[in-house]
C-alpha cells in the first residue's frame, strides 16, 4: 500500500496548491461571480452524471486504469485553463475536470479493498483507508502552506500550472508503480458504488422507501440546506478586505486544522444526535455567515474558522444519524438518494448565490447563506427523534 499512500500524497499536495486561490484565478480570467457559480454548477452536475459510466470503467478496465486516467484528465484540464481566456473552452474544460474527478471517485476505495483482499487482509480495510484519509488531509494542508510561496512568486495562474504538474506526476507515478489487483469482487457497502452499479433500481427502491417515511424526506430537505455551498465566495471576500492572495494558502491551511478539530469533536461527542443537534448546528452556521458578511478581516477569518469547524462536525453527525436510523438493507439506497438530492440542490443554489454576489454584493450573498441555514431549521421542527433503527 506504500505506493498508493505516495500517490495520494502527490495528488492532494498538488490540489492543496491551487484550492486557496482557485476563485481568484477565475476572476483573473475575466469571469464574474455569477459565471464562476455557473462553473461550479456544471462541475457538480457532470460529476454526478459521470458517476455511473466512470464506475463501469473502473469495473471493466481496472481500478489502476481509472486512477491513471483520472490524474491525466485533471492535469489536461489544468493545462487548458492556464492557456486560454475563452469562456466557452473554460466551460467545456470544467466538465472534463469533473469527469477526471469522477474517475477517481470510488476507484480509490475499490483499489485499496481489492489489493487487501488479494493478500487476504480485507479485514484491515477500515484501518488502511483511514490512513489514506489522513495522508490526503496532511498532504493537502502542506500543499496549502506551499501555495502561499508559489502565489507570491509566480501568481495564481502559476499555482494552477504547478498543481497541474503534480497531477501529471500523479498519473505517471500511478502508471509505473501501482499494480492492478487481480481481485475485483467485493460487497457493495457504500452509497457511491450502489449508485454506480444499479442507479435505476436504487431510485425505484428509494421512492418506495420514502413513500412510507415522510420524516426522512423532511430530514433530506434540512440536510440539503445544511450542506456546504458557496465556498467560491470566501476568497473574494478576503480580497475585498485587503488580504493579499499570497496569504490565502496559510489561511486555508489554518481552516483545514479547524475542519479537523470539527471532525475530532464530533467523533468524540457522547451526547444524543437528533433533530435538536442539527438545529444547533444550523444556528451556528448562520452566525458564522453573518460574521463573515462584515467588512473586518478578523471577523471574516473568525467566521471562516467557525464554519469550517461546524461543516466537518455536521458531516460526522449526519453520517452517524443516518446510519443509525436506517436498517442495513436500506442504507446504501437512502445514502445515495440523500447525496444526490444534496448535490442537485447545491448545483441549483450555487447559481442563486452567484447572482446575489454579482448584482447585490458579497455581503448580501453571505446573508442569503444565513437565510438558507435558518430555513434548514424549519423541517427539523416537524421531525420526531427516531428510535434506532426505524427505517427498515
Amino acid at each position: 500500500m506504500r505506493a498508493f499512500y505516495l500517490r495520494t500524497f502527490l495528488q492532494y499536495f498538488g490540489l492543496g496548491i491551487i484550492i486557496p486561490g482557485v476563485t481568484l484565478f477565475w476572476l483573473q480570467r475575466g469571469l464574474n461571480l455569477f459565471q464562476i457559480a455557473s462553473l461550479s454548477t456544471i462541475f457538480l452536475i457532470v460529476a454526478l452524471i459521470a458517476e455511473v459510466p466512470t464506475g463501469y470503467i473502473a469495473d471493466r478496465f481496472g481500478r489502476k486504469t481509472s486512477l491513471v486516467l483520472s490524474a491525466f484528465v485533471v492535469a489536461f484540464s489544468y493545462a487548458v485553463y492556464v492557456s486560454t481566456y475563452n469562456i466557452t473552452v473554460l466551460l467545456i474544460c470544467v466538465g472534463i475536470e469533473a469527469l477526471g474527478f469522477a474517475l477517481y471517485s470510488g476507484a480509490d476505495q475499490a483499489f485499496v479493498y481489492d489489493t487487501l483482499k488479494e493478500k487476504g487482509e480485507e479485514s484491515t480495510f477500515k484501518k488502511v483507508f483511514s490512513k489514506v484519509s489522513v495522508v490526503d488531509e496532511v498532504s493537502m494542508t502542506l500543499g496549502m502552506i506551499t501555495s502561499s510561496g508559489v502565489v507570491y512568486f509566480i501568481g495564481v495562474t502559476g499555482a494552477l500550472g504547478v498543481s497541474g504538474i503534480f497531477m501529471a506526476l500523479t498519473g505517471v507515478f500511478s502508471l509505473v508503480f501501482l499494480r492492478e489487483p487481480s481481485v475485483h469482487e467485493h460487497v457493495i457497502d457504500n452509497a457511491v458504488e450502489e449508485l454506480e452499479r444499479h442507479p435505476l433500481a436504487l431510485l425505484k427502491r428509494a421512492v418506495g422507501i420514502l413513500r412510507d417515511n415522510h420524516h426522512f424526506i423532511l430530514m433530506m430537505f434540512s440536510f440539503a440546506f445544511l450542506t456546504e455551498i458557496g465556498a467560491y465566495l470566501w476568497q473574494p471576500q478576503l480580497s475585498h478586505v485587503g488580504v493579499p492572495a499570497a496569504m490565502f494558502g496559510l489561511i486555508f491551511a489554518g481552516l483545514k486544522l479547524c475542519s479537523a478539530a470539527g471532525s475530532y469533536f464530533a467523533g468524540t461527542f457522547n451526547g444524543k444526535i437528533g433533530a435538536k443537534a442539527f438545529v444547533v448546528l444550523a444556528l451556528g452556521m448562520a452566525v458564522a455567515f453573518a460574521i463573515m458578511s462584515l467588512t473586518n478581516v478578523y471577523f471574516i477569518i473568525g467566521g471562516l474558522a467557525l464554519i469550517s469547524f461546524l461543516d466537518n462536525a455536521y458531516r460526522v453527525f449526519q453520517s452517524e444519524y443516518i446510519n443509525k436510523i436506517i436498517a442495513s438493507k436500506r442504507r446504501a439506497t437512502l445514502l445515495s438518494v440523500n447525496a444526490m438530492f444534496a448535490s442537485l440542490f447545491g448545483a441549483g443554489f450555487a447559481l442563486i448565490l452567484g447572482a446575489s454576489a454579482q448584482w447585490y454584493g458579497l455581503a448580501i450573498a453571505l446573508l442569503v447563506l444565513v437565510a438558507i441555514k435558518i430555513i434548514a431549521i424549519i423541517p427539523l421542527l416537524f421531525v420526531r427523534d427516531y428510535k434506532h433503527p426505524s427505517i427498515t
